[in-house]
């Protein structure tokens, strides 16, 4: 999901929870309606926090020859052998986030979204520099 939807749907999420909170504080519910209404103000302040950050939550790791992406529960593991070299694509904007494409053997490409685009690629080829395209 790109990034710019993010904001729109976390700004969803707070004015869905602020609306609910007046709702709950201001009008004169039941009990068991304020029951009803509170789980929802939880979940809804739930999904406010932890929604972005599944989508964006992101964790890379270059150990023992192979380089580990994990994105929430999903992992996925390449071969520093499989890899032939590394591109960087820079990006421009207010969500900078560097892209470093992974030239793999079979001729396929393997993008990972980073800000430390740079590291990383320094990381799977030692002292061998990127090619930048911006």
């Amino acid at each position: 999901m790109p990034q710019p939807w993010l904001g729109l749907f976390a700004g969803y999420g707070v004015l869905a929870t602020g609306a609910m909170t007046i709702a709950f504080f201001v009008l004169s519910l039941g009990p068991g309606e304020r029951v009803v209404v509170g789980l929802f103000l939880v979940v809804c302040a739930a999904l406010v926090i932890g929604g972005p950050l599944w989508f964006v939550a992101m964790h890379v790791v270059v150990e023992g020859g192979t380089l580990t992406r994990r994105v929430g529960h999903r992992r996925r593991q390449v071969r520093l052998a499989d890899v032939t070299g590394t591109r960087i694509e820079t990006s421009q904007g207010r969500y900078a986030i560097d892209r470093l494409v992974l030239c793999l053997v079979d001729g396929s490409e393997y993008p990972v979204a980073t800000r430390k685009a740079a590291e990383l690629a320094d990381a799977i080829n030692p002292g061998r520099a990127p090619r930048i395209d911006s």
